[in-house]
């Protein structure tokens, strides 16, 4: 029986290469291909593939984001992140959504196989890169806010809020997205704010571009 596989991913160009890939294996069926994570999430509802290859930066729902909604609703549904992002928050954050595996866009078509064999067989699988990081964390792990590093000083939401405001989404948009207030929105602004020592949203998305919570064009 063949494995059954979504591709999730903005460019055309990585879809159609996912997708040449596929061709050349016959237990890979394509089953399907979209371009933003709200979509991802309701084909992946629609198709149950087995495998869903997940891009992370897009417009709206970005793949983290979409990850964990797909794992919310269908735990046995595979995720692989395929992205060009190997910074360690991407990382950290798209495991924590409930990915399987990471493996970045200049991988080669082989690791991209063996990545999907693999997470179908129920294992995780890290690149060496994503691998790299993980470790890295591991071993550092609470001595990272003696480094001084002002990110560590951010909680999970904080991140996320950082992130939303630095993509350039309103107040209003944020507070849909993670279905909280607007006063909520602007008290977490200022958290963020006092704890790295900003004073506007503009010094927000500079430190955020800065620190590689977001690409600089908001793009893979």
């Amino acid at each position: 029986m063949s494995i059954r596989i979504l591709a999730v991913d903005d460019h055309e160009i990585l879809r159609a290469g996912i997708r040449l890939v596929i061709d050349d294996y016959d237990d890979l069926e394509l089953v399907g291909e979209v371009s933003d994570g709200f979509s991802a999430v309701e084909e992946t509802a629609k198709l149950k593939p087995d495998v869903v290859i997940m891009d992370i930066a897009m417009e709206g729902l970005n793949g983290i984001e979409a990850t964990r909604q797909i794992k919310e609703a269908d735990g046995n549904i595979k995720i692989l992140a395929l992205t060009g992002f190997s910074h360690k928050q991407f990382v950290l954050d798209m495991l924590k959504s409930g990915a399987d595996g990471y493996i970045l866009k200049d991988c080669l078509s082989d690791e991209l196989v063996k990545a999907i064999h693999a997470v179908c067989e129920g294992k995780k699988y890290l690149c060496s890169k994503a691998a790299v990081v993980v470790i890295d964390s591991i071993t550092h792990s609470g001595q990272e806010q003696d480094s001084g590093s002002p990110i560590e000083k951010l909680t999970d939401k904080e991140y996320q809020m950082l992130k939303l405001v630095a993509e350039g989404y309103s107040g209003k948009e944020i507070a849909h997205k993670l279905g909280v207030s607007i006063k909520t929105v602007d008290g977490r602004k200022r958290k963020i704010m006092e704890k790295l020592e900003l004073h506007s949203v503009a010094d927000m998305t500079r430190f955020a571009i800065r620190k590689g919570v977001v690409p600089l064009d908001f793009k893979e």
